[in-house]
């Protein structure tokens, strides 16, 4: 959609399928290597960053505890923040105003895979998001944009 100056969205469109039919029939590739992520909640979880036919970084990770489970599905990320401020609800009905929150991409409503500091990473911690060592985040920030896949399996 970015190469051909569409407006990005969750859904195929008919002017992106004709544009990649005609890039398709023409042998026109993207000159971006395709990037997406996998999340995998089997313990140890772990995150990995695919570029194309590769896995470019793997890392531990910790997503949704029960109740706060990350949902599993294919979903675009949709807006990205070098640092931002995440308020919610924990699961025990108390409160959270965490500032500062880095390398965050949003990509399910209001889950994203951000760095957070905790002691271990590898198991569910988060309120729903996928959380990242912040180094690995900022690393994984660096390769990932706007509508690419994260994928929790």
């Amino acid at each position: 959609e970015g190469v051909h100056g569409l407006a990005l969205g969750t859904a195929p469109t008919q002017r992106l399928w004709t544009a990649l039919l005609a890039d398709e029939t023409l042998a026109r590739r993207n000159p971006q290597p395709y990037t997406w992520v996998t999340v995998t909640e089997t313990i140890p979880e772990t995150l990995a960053v695919h570029e194309n036919n590769r896995i470019a970084l793997t890392s531990p990770t910790n997503t949704g505890v029960p109740g706060a489970n990350t949902q599993q599905g294919i979903f675009p990320i949709y807006i990205r923040y070098v640092s931002t401020t995440m308020i919610g609800t924990n699961v025990d009905g108390s409160h959270y105003n965490d500032p500062g929150v880095p390398w965050v991409n949003y990509f399910n409503g209001g889950d994203a895979v951000h760095g957070y500091i905790r002691p271990t990473y590898g198991v569910p911690q988060s309120n729903g998001c996928v959380e990242l060592p912040i180094a690995t985040a900022q690393k994984v920030y660096g390769m990932l944009g706007l509508g690419d896949l994260v994928i929790v399996e």
